[in-house]
């Protein structure tokens, strides 16, 4: 990839997509990853050159998750099966007792009871919660503001709740085992 100096932008440009075209017909992977960077780069300095006013991040953003890729990190924009398997999203402790805990709330209310009588019921219980926040809770984990896992975690929960006996009964449980988990 060297670039004459006596050359327009254009000319520079399709210098480096002619020379990077046969780079990417070779078999190695490093060639053909150095050649995506490279052209991601030489369009991304043409633009700059040409367009000074384009927003040229999207293209930054590509390049450094080639970069990471090559690199065998985790990527943010590129799911690769390797990204996959290693970096599957662990659940802490709170995410945790809080499926657990609306979980308790769903079973109290499939067992019967009114959702702002099981607030009530569930703040008493667990003491550290108003109300308020376990409502807020509650309808947090039936929209997409929580992890996928932890939502599938809470219907675990409930599923297995209903086999142990009474709705209400496997709430309760699950509440005051919530509440020794609280810190």
């Amino acid at each position: 990839m060297i670039l004459s100096t006596g050359k327009t932008n254009t000319e520079k440009l399709t210098e480096l997509l002619d020379e990077a075209d046969q780079q990417l017909q070779h078999s190695n992977v490093e060639k053909r990853t150095s050649s995506i960077l490279k052209v991601l780069a030489g369009i991304s300095n043409f633009l700059k050159d040409e367009h000074p006013t384009i927003n040229r991040r999207p293209l930054m953003r590509i390049i450094e998750e080639f970069v990471s890729i090559k690199a065998d990190v985790k990527t943010n924009l590129f799911d690769t099966e390797k990204n996959i398997r290693n970096n599957s999203v662990r659940l802490t402790r709170k995410k945790t007792n809080e499926a657990l805990i609306v979980a308790g709330m769903e079973l109290l209310i499939e067992g019967g009871m009114d959702p702002n009588e099981v607030c009530k019921t569930a703040a008493e219980i667990l003491g550290k919660f108003s109300e308020s926040r376990l409502e807020k809770l509650r309808k947090a984990f039936h929209t997409s503001l929580q992890p996928k896992p932890a939502t599938d975690l809470m219907a675990k929960l409930k599923d297995e709740g209903k086999v142990r006996g009474s709705s209400y009964d496997a709430g309760i449980a699950f509440l005051t085992e919530a509440k020794k988990n609280l810190k």
